[in-house]
């Protein structure tokens, strides 16, 4: 039976949060939340403040896209509350992507009560990574993903066709494209928490890493906004690079886990 002096009981009874019940739970839960939204909300005053700038930024990619085809750069609208909307909708896809930082650390402070405080060090390196990971993720579909894939688009029976591109149309497809993208960069971070855990071994990834590609190739074709293949490779082909390297992140995990085992057992 562990005596009083018990490390981890220890650990875990100097967290207040030990005892926290349901209830308190629900209302740590919508305290985190309403901070989350308070942080959207700010960025997204940032998004409308900045919204002429912003939105020649998000449509390099369809410019780019007009240029190599040989098409007239301009995107058109069919109704006259269009450009409005737009405005609204750049600054509300603005304040989600600068919010994310603020949202990834209110997750982790709703977790935190419940983990140890050796676990707890991981705090600024989770909100990092996994900020990083997301605003990366969202930068190459921007930057690579999607300039490629509206150019194979826009080219394929363009000898047949004249393409009008409406805003709405486009931004629906940046923005389903980015954010898959930007989730999709965070597989690393689930990989390492699940490693960290015990639940994921690299011997587990390697061993079912035909499974994984299998599996990649049906959630891409799940998520890719258009039925082509050549749209579903672009999402697939980094998912399983990103699961490659979730293989090696593992591996200095499992590394790490011995290496304090035995450290503790020496000790």
């Amino acid at each position: 039976m562990p005596t009083q002096e018990d490390p981890a009981l220890l650990e875990a009874g100097s967290d207040s949060s030990a005892t926290m019940g349901f209830f308190d739970h629900l209302l740590e839960l919508r305290r985190r939340l309403i901070n989350c939204l308070i942080g959207v909300a700010v960025c997204c005053i940032v998004g409308f403040v900045f919204w002429r700038e912003i939105y020649t930024f998000l449509s390099i990619p369809i410019l780019d896209a007009f240029q190599v085809v040989g098409l007239e750069q301009r995107l058109i609208f069919t109704g006259p509350l269009v450009p409005i909307r737009i405005a609204l909708k750049v600054g509300l896809y603005t304040g989600v992507f600068l919010s994310a930082p603020v949202i990834f650390w209110q997750l982790w402070m709703f977790v935190a009560p419940g983990l140890y405080r050796n676990e707890k060090r991981f705090a600024l390196p989770f909100v990092f990574s996994s900020s990083a990971l997301f605003m990366l993720g969202a930068y190459f579909a921007h930057r690579v993903v999607l300039p490629i894939t509206l150019t194979f688009l826009l080219s394929f029976g363009a000898e047949f066709f004249d393409a009008f591109i409406s805003i709405n149309e486009y931004f629906s497809l940046w923005l389903t494209m980015i954010l898959w993208m930007g989730v999709i960069a965070e597989l690393p971070v689930l990989i390492f928490i699940l490693s960290w855990i015990g639940l994921l071994t690299p011997a587990f990834l390697l061993h079912y890493l035909r499974h994984a590609i299998v599996g990649i190739a049906v959630v891409a074709a799940l998520i890719t906004p258009t039925t082509d293949a050549f749209t579903m490779a672009v999402f697939a082909v980094p998912m399983v690079v990103l699961y490659v390297v979730g293989i090696g992140v593992s591996a200095v995990v499992q590394f790490a886990r011995r290496r304090r085992k035995k450290k503790d057992a020496d000790g």
